[in-house]
């Protein structure tokens, strides 16, 4: 039951305060000794530090699906709390902060939004593999430990080579994957990343734990890629006293990242010129789906609409005059390659500001991320224009390619095999060798590049047949010592086995919050010959206390805030 009362004693003091903010829940603020240890409890009866007891009457707080948080300095939750069943109890310990009890979401989020500001637009969801389980926490962690907790959990410090952005304070107020994973990028860089999220709802790209995405026993994947390395802040810039405390955060900042719309931006107060008059040499970095002028700027975007199918990725790949539907794309495909360039494009207007000290205005587009991509398709088009083909390349006929050694071949276990060797006669006769197959290269049909084109279609029947005698493992030893470049085509399951990831750092593992492991995919740039150390994403909120502290607000104004609503 919302609004029920708070009951509070100290030992050896009472409560200084006791009121109701504005959605009518009792607020009591007391003090407790200095000292007491930040931690969290989740159970009836489990202590946090010393000097205060709080219980919640009789009556109760929340229902089922409603949790119940309580913020207080040295706290024992009675066992007679009177939470309903089927609610989470979480227990927040802060120094010099009396209990707070407030209903908050438990394990739910609202339905989620459009990306980049566009309101009212479902989360277009795809299928992916299932997760295993992941292990169960050590057997030495303390089951008095919330999964909430971020204060138990330290993040591994990155090492002195990753940290090329040290020093570098980044502000984001982003939501779903493009941008955000900017953010993430420049934290693996070295950069402090301070998440802005909403209090209540928080960043919708959390929600799609609810979308299926995510099997039971396994982590919000979608959550910690994107998102991993930062410091998430509960702030509600709708009310005035939460906007003023983001002006006072980007005062402080280097860069301000956004993926919201030119109107939201304006209606929020978050636009350029707002950003500039606390912070004239921030920089300012908007990520959009289109672009900034022209009739559709002003539209949201996803990746698979503004990047894949508008950008021209999706009937690339499916090739014109293709029967059927066009190939779709994979989990933010396109929003990852557009979170790299942002990335990107705020080192370099880092390093402006730094030689000129004048500051920039970044912009990425979903679309322009796109054309940059298959940039040679689009600047062929003209030349197939020229010869009839004015919707690009059909899809290809594997056995019509006019250099036979940059295909694909099927093995005898029905997987397959690239070549790409481009140095046609240079390889072909290593090839063969490696083939067991040395009578090829004096072929009359295929002695030359100019007959094994001529030839093109006898020339992959032959190696059609010679691949399929063997398993793609035999082949892996054969065509280890060639000359010329192939891969083997995998799942992208297996690469969790490679040994040049393994070697090179690009999926490390990453302790969550609950004690279990994951491994996330590292940002491909490397420092000094070393993989960015990377830490698992926060908690919704979990910061929020402490980056309001190093900003300089005293227990008392961030009590104010809390109850406000303006704070997590």
């Amino acid at each position: 039951m919302i609004g029920a009362e708070v009951s509070a004693r100290a030992a050896g003091g009472e409560a200084k305060t006791e009121s109701t903010n504005r959605k009518g829940i009792k607020v009591a603020r007391i003090t407790r000794p200095i000292g007491v240890p930040r931690w969290i409890a989740t159970s009836p009866g489990q202590r946090a530090g010393t000097g205060v007891e709080a219980a919640v009457g009789a009556a109760g707080v929340g229902a089922a699906g409603v949790a119940v948080e309580v913020e207080a300095a040295g706290v024992e939750v009675g066992a007679g709390a009177g939470v309903e069943a089927g609610t989470e109890r979480t227990l927040r310990a802060t120094p010099a902060v009396l209990p707070i009890i407030r209903p908050t979401r438990a394990k739910a989020f609202p339905p989620c939004r459009g990306t980049i500001g566009a309101p009212g637009k479902a989360y277009p969801t795809t299928s992916q593999a299932p997760w295993n389980p992941t292990a169960p926490p050590p057997a030495n962690r303390s089951a008095s430990f919330s999964d909430r907790s971020s204060e138990h959990l330290e993040r591994e410090p990155m090492t002195a080579s990753s940290l090329t952005l040290e020093g570098i304070r980044v502000l984001e107020v982003a939501q779903w994957w493009f941008v955000p994973s900017a953010g993430a990028i420049l934290s693996d860089w070295g950069a402090e990343t301070i998440k802005i999220e909403h209090p209540e709802s928080g960043d919708p790209q959390r929600g799609l734990v609810t979308s299926g995405l995510v099997p039971k026993g396994g982590f919000n994947f979608m959550w910690e890629q994107p998102n991993r390395g930062k410091r998430s802040v509960g702030l509600d810039i709708k009310q005035p006293g939460g906007l003023d405390l983001l002006y006072r955060l980007a005062e402080k900042s280097d860069v301000f990242l956004t993926s919201f719309l030119p109107e939201a931006r304006q209606k929020l107060k978050i636009d350029v010129e707002h950003i500039r008059a606390v912070n004239p040499k921030i920089i300012y970095a908007r990520g959009s789906g289109q672009g900034v002028r022209g009739p559709d700027a002003e539209r949201g975007g996803y990746d698979g609409a503004s990047y894949w199918a508008r950008g021209g990725v999706a009937m690339a790949l499916t090739g014109a005059g293709s029967e059927g539907p066009p190939v779709m794309q994979r989990p933010a495909f396109g929003d990852s390659v557009g979170g790299m360039t942002v990335a990107g494009g705020v080192a370099a207007a880092l390093f402006r500001r730094e030689r000129t000290g004048e500051p920039s205005v970044v912009d990425i587009s979903l679309l322009g991320a796109a054309m940059w991509n298959i940039s040679a398709d689009i600047t062929m088009v003209k030349a197939l224009e020229a010869i009839g083909l004015d919707k690009g390349l059909p899809k290809m006929d594997r056995k019509m390619t006019p250099n036979p050694i940059v295909n694909a071949y099927r093995t005898g276990d029905d997987r397959w095999i690239m070549l790409i060797m481009l140095q046609s006669d240079r390889d072909w006769p290593d090839l063969c060798q490696h083939l067991d197959r040395p009578d090829l290269i004096d072929d009359p049909r295929f002695a030359t590049s100019a007959l094994r084109a001529k030839n093109k279609s006898d020339c992959v029947d032959v190696l059609d047949a010679i691949f399929n005698t063997r398993s793609l493992a035999q082949w892996q030893s054969a065509l280890a010592t060639t000359e010329g470049v192939w891969a083997p085509i995998q799942f992208p399951g297996e690469l969790y086995e490679d040994p040049q990831v393994a070697a090179n750092g690009y999926l490390p593992e990453v302790e969550l919050a609950n004690g279990s492991h994951c491994q996330l995919v590292n940002n491909p740039v490397q420092f000094n010959g070393v993989p960015a150390k990377l830490s698992r994403a926060p908690e919704h909120g979990q910061d929020t206390d402490d980056v309001l502290t190093e900003l300089g607000l005293d227990y008392d104004e961030i009590l104010a805030h809390k109850a406000s609503g303006a704070i997590l």
